[in-house]
């Protein structure tokens, strides 16, 4: 800086991002305030001249000045610069974060198969028992991550496309760099700036759920079936009780298996314990394979 007032004051600690995806430095300096307008000038939009490093991949990640501040007169005739700077965001390149939480999960059956409320048919005779909870929740709890991926692209993104193609969908296949298995991933949506650009780049933030089961995982069904059969009201034949086939027939429903199950809501219930259980499908997939491909690491410092 061609200044011959201009005087270093401080500088910050440098904070290595997460990745090493670069820096964030800030530094303090003094100038006759006549010479603080040039100064500015001079700052604005340079790279830091000593802090730089690779990425895998090649480019320079030095920081940049985003920002100067001033104050003019902190001591008569001197103002004081403040000068952020930043490592600009890498099109091809991305800085993630990642956070962990505990979230609870409705659930019919703890994980030693018992029934935690309802009816419990799994019992000798053809018996039913009906189970509630005395404490607690029918639930159990998972660990969820919530993943932040942060890029640039040297063009405007479609953010139609991105919203029809990948938002509410999941990974359609392991991403290696995240180690994530296939449908693991679900991203939320995309953060996207338009309204400013930011050294001739356009940033996106995709963020995204991690479940580890499988979104698809998530919700499964059973199907359980009956087949109907008629049953005729009894009369009284004078010396037993008999089927009264001049009446109309009743429609009651009958198990594959031939074990009668009552088919009112209070009487009974449909005995699914010997049927599978069946995953669904509520979430698309799409291909992420892109996204991953920008998660690098450092090869040099």
């Amino acid at each position: 800086m061609a200044h011959a007032s201009l005087q270093k004051l401080y500088t910050s600690g440098l904070r290595k991002r997460v990745g090493a995806y670069g820096y964030v430095v800030d530094e303090k300096y003094a100038v006759l305030n006549d010479e603080a307008e040039s100064a500015i000038e001079s700052f604005t939009g340079a790279d830091h001249p000593t802090y730089d490093i690779d990425l895998s991949g090649g480019g320079s990640i030095a920081p940049r000045v985003k920002w100067v501040s001033a104050r003019p007169n902190y001591t008569p005739g001197r103002t004081l610069l403040g000068v952020h700077y930043e490592t600009p965001r890498k099109p091809g390149v991305a800085l993630i974060s990642l956070d962990f939480s505990l979230k609870a999960r409705a659930v019919k059956k703890d994980l030693d198969d018992k029934i935690l409320d309802g009816v419990d048919t799994d019992l000798a005779n053809g018996a039913y028992a009906k189970v509630r909870l005395s404490q607690g929740e029918a639930a159990i709890y998972r660990c969820e991550g919530l993943l932040k991926l942060e890029t640039a692209y040297s063009s405007a993104l479609n953010v139609n496309s991105v919203m029809t193609n990948y938002c509410g969908k999941v990974n359609d296949a392991t991403l290696t760099t995240l180690g994530l298995a296939e449908g693991t991933l679900l991203m939320l949506g995309p953060q996207y700036q338009t309204t400013w650009e930011e050294w001739g780049l356009w940033h996106a933030n995709f963020l995204f759920a991690i479940d580890l089961d499988g979104w698809n995982n998530r919700t499964k069904r059973q199907h359980y079936v009956e087949l109907p059969v008629l049953q005729y009201p009894l009369k009284w034949s004078g010396t037993s009780w008999v089927a009264d086939t001049d009446a109309d027939p009743v429609v009651r429903l009958k198990e594959v298996d031939g074990k009668l199950t009552p088919d009112d809501e209070e009487a009974g219930k449909w005995d699914f314990s010997t049927t599978s259980e069946e995953s669904t499908r509520l979430f698309g997939t799409a291909d992420f394979s892109a996204l991953d491909a920008m998660i690098q690491g450092v090869t040099s410092a």
